[in-house]
C-alpha cells in the first residue's frame, strides 16, 4: 500500500509541474544588430497549447534563417465566412514580435519581415483574397498614411502597388479572436546606415484605423555606438542615420508642439503651451538653457510650483525668466495640493494661455529634462 501511495504523490507532483510548466507563454525578443530572434509559444485561455505550425501562405511557405523558426496559428481549410463588424471598438492588435530573414541586413539591399500580431479584440480579420467586405492592412503611422522609406515594389512584395507607397496587406485569409496574424513583407533597406524606427497601424479603409499604434526598429548597415540608446525614445518615425552630433530643442509656437533632436533631425514630439500672444507672448529666439531645478517655485505673484525647471538665456539679454517646465500646481502651507493644470477643465496643452513660459507635457517633461543639460540649445518660431 505505501508502494502506491508514494507513486500515486509522485504522480500528482509531476502532474502539477507539467501544468504549471505547460502554462507559461514564453516570448523572448533577442537583439543583436537590428536583428529580434522571436520565440513564440501561443497559450489559449483553457490552458492547453494549442500546437503551432508554420504559415500557410498564398503560394509559398516562409523560410527563416535562424535557429527556430517562428511560428504562428494558421487558416483552416474551410471556406471563410464573412461575419463583418461594423463597429470599430470590437477591432484590436497586439504586437506579438518580429523577425528578419538575414541576421545582418546590408544598405540598398532587400529583406523580408515576417511581423506576428495578435487579433486581441471580438472580431475576425480577414486577408486581401478573402472575399470579405472589410479587409484588414497595415499602414504607416506618425505621420498617418506617409511613404515609408522601406517601400519595395519587388512582385509579392506584399505593398500594396497604388503609387501611395505605404500600406501592406493581410495574407492570412482569415484571423480569428486570439489568434496571430502574419505580415510577410519584402522591404528594400535605405543607402544610409543606420537604426530606423518606424510606425505602423492597423486599419479597414471602409471603416477606421485601430489606434493601436507600434514600431519597428531596422538596424541597417553598420551600427555607431549610442546609435540604440539615442534612438531608444523617439515617438515619432526618426533615424539614427540623419542624426546630428548636436542636442537640441525646437518650439513650434504656431502648433504648439516642442521636438527633441540631434542636429536637424526630429525624432520626440511633444505638446506645449506657450505664452499668451496678447498679454505675455513667448519670444522667437535662440536660446540656451542656463539653469536646471527639479522644481522651481515662482517668487513673483502666485506661488506656481513649476516642476523640471529648465531656465532659459539668449544673446543680448540673458536671463529673464523664461523657461520650460512641467503644468503648474498649487500647494497650501501644509503641502496639500489644491489646484493642478493637469486637472484644469479644458486642458491648455496645445493653446498659448502661460505666462511666457512654455509648458510641457505630463510625463514628457521629465524625460526633457533628464535628456537635456546646460547649454544645450532651444529655438523657438
Amino acid at each position: 500500500m505505501s508502494f502506491f501511495r508514494n507513486n500515486f504523490l509522485k504522480g500528482l507532483v509531476l502532474s502539477a509541474i507539467f501544468v504549471t510548466f505547460s502554462s507559461i507563454l514564453i516570448f523572448s525578443i533577442n537583439y543583436a544588430q537590428g536583428f529580434y530572434l522571436t520565440r513564440l509559444a501561443y497559450l489559449n485561455l483553457n490552458g492547453q497549447i494549442d500546437e503551432l505550425q508554420t504559415p500557410k501562405v498564398r503560394g509559398a511557405t516562409p523560410e527563416v534563417n535562424t535557429p527556430e523558426e517562428p511560428q504562428i496559428i494558421i487558416d483552416s481549410d474551410e471556406k471563410v465566412q464573412c461575419n463583418d463588424s461594423w463597429q470599430l471598438t470590437d477591432y484590436k492588435a497586439d504586437l506579438v514580435g518580429y523577425v528578419f530573414d538575414q541576421e545582418f541586413l546590408q544598405t540598398n539591399n532587400e529583406a523580408i519581415v515576417y511581423l506576428y500580431i495578435k487579433n486581441s479584440g471580438q472580431s475576425s480579420w480577414y486577408g486581401i483574397n478573402s472575399g470579405c467586405n472589410l479587409t484588414v492592412q497595415m499602414g504607416t503611422e506618425k505621420s498617418r498614411d506617409r511613404s515609408s522609406v522601406f517601400f519595395s515594389d519587388a512582385d509579392n512584395s506584399n505593398w500594396l502597388n497604388d503609387g501611395q507607397n505605404n500600406r501592406l496587406v493581410l495574407i492570412q485569409d482569415e484571423v480569428k479572436p486570439d489568434q496571430i496574424a502574419l505580415f510577410k513583407f519584402m522591404i528594400k533597406t535605405p543607402i544610409k546606415a543606420g537604426i530606423y524606427r518606424e510606425f505602423f497601424d492597423l486599419l479597414m479603409p471602409s471603416l477606421g484605423w485601430f489606434n493601436r499604434v507600434f514600431s519597428l526598429d531596422i538596424s541597417v548597415g553598420d551600427i555607431k555606438d549610442g546609435d540604440a540608446d539615442k534612438i531608444s525614445i523617439a515617438n515619432i518615425t526618426s533615424s539614427t542615420a540623419n542624426f546630428g552630433d548636436d542636442k537640441n530643442v525646437e518650439i513650434d509656437l504656431g502648433s504648439q508642439e516642442m521636438y527633441l533632436r540631434y542636429g536637424e533631425e526630429r525624432f520626440y514630439k511633444l505638446r506645449i503651451s506657450s505664452g499668451n500672444p496678447y498679454k505675455h507672448p513667448t519670444p522667437k529666439d535662440h536660446w540656451e538653457i542656463a539653469n536646471k531645478q527639479e522644481l522651481r517655485i515662482s517668487n513673483i505673484g502666485t506661488p506656481y510650483r513649476m516642476p523640471f525647471w529648465m531656465g532659459l538665456s539668449r544673446k543680448g539679454y540673458g536671463f529673464q525668466g523664461y523657461g520650460l517646465h512641467g503644468l503648474p500646481y498649487l500647494v497650501n502651507a501644509k503641502g496639500y495640493k489644491y489646484w493642478d493644470e493637469v486637472n484644469e477643465p479644458g486642458s491648455h496643452l496645445g493653446k498659448p494661455v502661460s505666462h511666457g513660459c512654455v509648458r510641457m507635457e505630463p510625463v514628457s517633461d521629465k524625460l526633457v529634462w533628464d535628456w537635456t543639460e546646460i547649454g544645450t540649445e532651444v529655438w523657438t518660431h
